[in-house]
């Protein structure tokens, strides 16, 4: 029976555990870091930090991929599990082979995936396929039980053992979604959904570090149609949209007396000081 997500290939190694590494802060390394001169130096200039969870799961090839400021080889089997708010790579390195790779990026209730072949040495990748899937047809309840800080006070081993064991879950309910009937949605509400999600994840966030880019990505779109679709379905400008969430954030925790740096830092802002010329800017 053919799998319409997943090569032969890809399946045998998702389908066999001892071929798993994960690397995640909290997690005992299963993968050593390493110095890679010419990534390192990219990774410097390119480092992405946002509110949402994300994974990479290699299926295929090499390179490199930093978080937390640490860079580790990216070969098949390895999952990269990166928090938020976690500093890890943005786009690939002009250096990386080509290779396949697998997305997930964990909103509220929902998970965006989407398989990407890397090009080698073109710093680009070209977009296999792309799926939203509730969490719950994934396995999971929540997003938490995948990542390392949701039981901070665990043994480190017990912590990984909880991890794997969602890792598992997650990719044997993929692989199962590709012997299933791909589902077909009208595309206005297929696109409404995706936008409420996102809408939901800004307003949860208060904005912080919700742009544009790391949006449209999540959603699938370029960013050109993502702010079509995101105006067309909000009646609102992303920004707008990004400010009224901050508004909303910033009288709640004034209003309960939480320091002003507090609020800065929870907003997305580097400095008190950018918080109040945005409240000027907002007339708040």
């Amino acid at each position: 029976m053919e799998n319409h997500l997943f090569s032969a290939r890809n399946l045998a190694l998702l389908r066999n555990a001892e071929h798993w590494r994960l690397v995640a802060s909290g997690l005992p390394k299963e993968v050593p870091a390493v110095r890679h001169r010419a990534h390192d130096a990219w990774a410097l200039r390119h480092v992405d930090v946002h509110p949402n969870r994300e994974m990479l799961v290699v299926l295929s090839g090499a390179g490199y991929q930093s978080l937390c400021g640490r860079t580790y080889p990216a070969r098949p089997g390895t999952a990269f599990f990166f928090g938020a708010m976690e500093p890890h790579d943005r786009h690939y390195s002009p250096t990386q082979p080509s290779a396949d790779h697998l997305w997930f990026h964990f909103m509220p209730d929902r998970c965006s995936v989407r398989f990407l072949r890397v090009r080698k040495g073109r710093g680009d990748y070209r977009s296999g396929w792309h799926g939203w899937y509730g969490l719950p047809e994934l396995g999971l309840a929540t997003a938490e039980v995948l990542f390392p800080g949701s039981t901070p006070s665990s043994p480190p081993e017990t912590v990984r053992r909880r991890c794997a064991a969602a890792f598992a879950l997650l990719m044997t309910s993929l692989v199962e979604k590709g012997y299933e009937k791909p589902q077909t949605h009208p595309k206005e509400d297929f696109h409404a959904g995706i936008i409420q999600t996102i809408v939901r994840h800004i307003q949860e966030s208060h904005g912080r570090g919700c742009r544009l880019e790391s949006l449209a990505r999540i959603a699938g779109y370029s960013k050109y149609h993502f702010l079509r679709l995101f105006r067309k379905h909000t009646g609102l400008s992303l920004q707008t949209c990004v400010n009224n969430s901050r508004a909303q954030a910033f009288r709640k925790m004034a209003a309960a007396g939480t320091p002003l740096r507090v609020i800065s830092s929870d907003l997305g802002f580097a400095f008190p000081s950018a918080l109040c010329r945005w409240r000027r800017r907002q007339r708040i």
